[in-house]
């Protein structure tokens, strides 16, 4: 149900505020992607990708960062994450080791503006 609140919320989201959505989550199953990519695009939406990456520890200190426990579903995750963003498939991929969420930012901008000119 989520992939399809997720097209939802976002569809009357834009149809409202007139502006880029930016989506954030952690999606390891291509379908999951399809379904919410697709979705977005019959609602005349343009989409554009971005997987963020990684490595296991950082991804283990930011959880630690926000709250998480070790061992708790989101840290059971991550193996199967890493290795199904390792297809390829995942859209524009993005390093994020060492940088700054304006950085991170920046780079997104910058390749949406590209992008659209």
């Amino acid at each position: 149900m989520w992939r399809e609140l997720t097209v939802e919320v976002g569809g009357r989201l834009f149809e409202r505020y007139g502006t880029d959505l930016i989506v954030p989550m952690t999606i390891r199953k291509q379908e999951y992607l399809t379904a919410i990519t697709e979705g977005f695009k019959q609602k005349g939406q343009e989409v554009m990708h971005f997987c963020l990456m990684a490595s296991k520890e950082t991804i283990h200190e930011r959880l630690r960062s926000r709250g998480e426990e070790e061992g708790n579903w989101c840290f059971m995750q991550t193996d199967a994450c890493l290795l199904a963003y390792e297809t390829g498939e995942f859209g524009t991929y993005l390093e994020t080791e060492g940088k700054t969420i304006e950085e991170l930012t920046s780079a997104i901008v910058g390749t949406v503006q590209k992008q659209t000119l």
